[in-house]
């Protein structure tokens, strides 16, 4: 309340000035008048004279006045000043109320504010001249001065001419008072010393032109933007903008994207309209796309297998097909998928291509595949060795071709037909890890080997173990041939599982095994952990069914195993 009444107290002082000491000659409402009082109230205490340098008069009589209301009339030549003062900064409008009988008077540099005693030159003359020129480009109305004062409005292009006449060898100094709305108007040969009537003055107006600007927030990349379908620009960082082209006064604006940002989807906030101004308040905000994460699931047989996205967001595993977690991520995030399994579950998955950032687009090559499945108690490799597991088809393709049995080797329990892979020893299977040592089962007639240096099929098996172990497991043998006959399964009976001597039905399609678990099998020998004697070690054959012996130098096919 206190600062209102002070601006109140302000403006009454400005009135009193403005009308006790020029006479209220300029209107506080106008911007002009307004600074010129303030500056008077700032400074009041300061008052500057105004007067009048006439020369060229002779005897005749010429009245002035200053400010609309403070008149002095002058019979000769000489310096007179004005009978009211000004204060510092206040205006001065020095005209000629009343000219001479037979000459003609004209003020020069009549029309300021004053910062010190003022001398304004008046040269009286009897000749005087007529100022004028020519007006093009004009869209609306223009105010034309001369030496500050003489005000012409037009309308129209063409020649114009003041009305008042300038003394001969005075100056006289045309200007734009008021531009047109929406142009701005230059004036060329508009001053200099009239010694005859002038013509040459020209006036051109064009458009006022305005830019088009401003921000983007929250880009990530990169965008550009037109103005009216052209005038491209590349924005890669937040911020502001500026379209290098300006447009007229009162045309048309429209800003819009001509491509988004990779990843990102962004809008535009007061894009369009009609330009009066510049414009600055154009806001581009972008947003991250949300994209799906997804893939495949291949091989699997059954069990219980959860996918996370990021730890959370669970997918329980029901079957083969595509598959999409429900929570979407924006781009350039992250994302990791892992699996969890129950140790005892049918299917044995891995994840392929399991983290990565989103780049613009739905993930959908996150692979679930299941290249190992549980039974009897041991982890298998569905595929014989030297087998790949086919992801995309869920096989054992990855190499080879049906001729060589999709890559599936044959090798020897022992490079010799003796107990050179053997040691004694009384460890079991269990240690999968280490050495089998020998052992003896009496009611069997077996025994296990350590996998010695010339155990091709031991070695084999345990090479999978390295460099950070095969399907995330690091605990691969071979099995024992109890552990090997259990998988036998005979398509005309009998009901497995089956007794090492025995063998399957007549009619019974090879290779005897569930073709599901094991796609790809070879109707042949299997090696099994399980050594004879000396020299045989036990196998067993996929095209019977029958557990048999075989020298230990044969070669026969090889699958391996790992603990749950």
């Amino acid at each position: 309340m206190k600062r209102v009444s002070a601006i109140l107290t302000m403006l009454t002082l400005v009135g009193c000035l403005n009308s006790q000491a020029d006479g209220g000659a300029l209107d506080p409402s106008t911007p002009d008048g307004l600074l010129a009082h303030i500056m008077q109230f700032s400074d009041q205490s300061m008052q500057y004279s105004i007067q009048a340098e006439v020369n060229g008069l002779g005897s005749e009589s010429l009245t002035l006045q200053n400010n609309s209301h403070d008149g002095l009339t002058i019979e000769s030549d000489g310096l007179y000043a004005f009978s009211r003062p000004v204060v510092s900064g206040g205006a001065y409008n020095v005209v000629v109320l009343q000219q001479p009988a037979t000459r003609f008077c004209t003020p020069e540099n009549a029309v300021g504010f004053a910062s010190s005693d003022v001398v304004v030159n008046v040269l009286c003359a009897t000749s005087a001249y007529f100022i004028g020129g020519n007006i093009s480009g004009l869209n609306g109305s223009i105010m034309l001065q001369n030496n500050g004062s003489d005000d012409l409005v037009r309308n129209s292009n063409g020649a114009f001419q003041f009305s008042t006449p300038v003394a001969h060898g005075a100056g006289y100094t045309v200007s734009v008072a008021q531009h047109p709305v929406g142009q701005t108007c230059t004036v060329s040969n508009g001053s200099g010393t009239a010694t005859a009537t002038i013509n040459s003055v020209s006036v051109s107006c064009q458009a006022r032109k305005y830019s088009i600007s401003g921000s983007v927030a929250s880009l990530n990349g990169s965008i550009e933007l037109k103005n009216n379908g052209a005038d491209p620009i590349t924005l890669n960082t937040n911020g502001s903008f500026s379209f290098p082209a300006m447009i007229d006064h009162g045309t048309t604006y429209a800003v819009t994207i001509s491509a988004q940002p990779a990843g990102q989807v962004c809008s535009v906030s007061n894009g369009s309209g009609t330009a009066f101004n510049d414009v600055t308040n154009i806001q581009i905000t972008c947003i991250n796309n949300q994209y799906t994460i997804g893939g495949r699931i291949t091989g699997w047989l059954g069990g219980t297998q959860t996918l996370y996205l990021n730890g959370a967001n669970p997918i329980n595993l029901s079957g083969n097909g595509n598959f999409s977690f429900s929570n979407s991520l924006p781009h350039g995030s992250s994302y990791n998928i892992t699996l969890t399994q129950t140790p005892a579950g049918l299917s044995r998955c891995i994840v392929m291509n399991a983290g990565g950032t989103v780049n613009a687009a739905n993930v959908t090559n996150i692979l679930v595949t299941c290249p190992m499945v549980y039974a009897s108690g041991k982890i298998w490799n569905r595929c014989l060795f030297g087998q790949q597991w086919n992801a995309d088809t869920a096989d054992c393709t990855g190499t080879g071709s049906a001729a060589d049995n999709y890559g599936a080797v044959t090798l020897q329990y022992c490079s010799v037909n003796a107990n050179h892979c053997n040691t004694s020893g009384t460890t079991s299977e269990a240690d999968v890890n280490g050495y089998i040592p020998y052992q003896f089962f009496y009611n069997g007639g077996m025994s296990l080997f350590d996998g010695g240096l010339d155990s091709e099929a031991y070695t084999a098996c345990k090479s999978m173990n390295s460099s950070g172990g095969t399907y995330g497991k690091t605990t691969w043998t071979m099995p024992i041939r109890d552990t090997l006959k259990a998988t036998v399964l005979c398509s005309a009976g009998p009901v497995a599982p089956l007794a090492n001597n025995t063998e399957c039905n007549a009619g019974s399609t090879a290779p005897t095994l569930n073709s599901a678990y094991f796609p790809n099998s070879v109707g042949a020998d299997t090696w099994s952990l399980s050594s004879r004697d000396a020299t045989t070690a036990w196998a067993v054959h996929f095209g019977s069914g029958l557990a048999g012996t075989a020298t230990k130098t044969t070669r026969k096919y090889v699958r391996c195993v790992a603990s749950p």
